[in-house]
């Protein structure tokens, strides 16, 4: 949006190796500034999943697709693990590694690989499972709308954020609550592939 208005300004902080590669495979170069005065300055009041946000975002999809050689699959498990805010899923590798094993899942782990790994595995994707959390835009980003978002979510934090880019992308949604163990969660693993058929069952291809 910005770089139809001028020139792109951001604030100069430690950027991570993901951001980096997006920015190459996405042609964008912001200027990261510590301080600056402008003599003309234009904020965008972009609140919401609005119709040209979602334009947007189907242009960053269609750019990342063409590093990509895309072939359909069922779907792929996001792991999260240990990163970000704390919400530990016990036995994440379980139903990543059941859902791998039943279904043809891909498993792709964002804080060990790169865009292009994460692309590579989440494209042409059917759907998308993960615990709930900003690592699961990875494959998002990726879904063709028709696709499907299946979030696993803590009991102490449930959030809607992903159910509202869903359907502005024209997604199907469906969620599991876990259930406490210590500080982290769990979640039935039978009932992940219960609610996969249900998400199947109520939106037939």
């Amino acid at each position: 949006m910005a770089c139809n208005e001028g020139i792109p300004i951001t604030v100069a902080q430690q950027v991570s190796a993901h951001v980096v590669q997006y920015e190459h495979l996405l042609d964008m170069a912001p200027c990261r500034v510590s301080g600056a005065f402008f003599r003309e300055l234009i904020i965008f009041d972009d609140y919401g999943q609005n119709r040209h946000k979602r334009c947007r975002f189907s242009s960053l999809r269609e750019k990342l697709s063409k590093h990509i050689d895309i072939t359909p699959h069922e779907g792929v498990f996001v792991l999260r693990g240990n990163s970000g805010t704390r919400r530990v899923l016990r036995n994440e590798i379980e139903i990543a590694e059941r859902l791998k094993a039943t279904r043809g899942f891909r498993i792709v782990d964002p804080m060990t690989s790169s865009v292009t790994d994460i692309l590579s595995a989440c494209f042409g994707a059917q759907m998308a499972v993960g615990v709930e959390g900003s690592h699961l835009i990875h494959a998002v980003m990726t879904l063709r709308p028709g696709s499907s978002l299946l979030t696993l979510m803590p009991p102490f934090r449930f959030c809607t954020v992903l159910k509202d880019v869903a359907d502005r992308e024209g997604l199907k949604f469906g969620f599991v609550v876990g259930r406490p163990i210590e500080n982290d969660f769990i979640v039935d693993p039978e009932e992940v592939e219960r609610t996969i058929d249900l998400i199947l069952a109520a939106h037939p291809e």
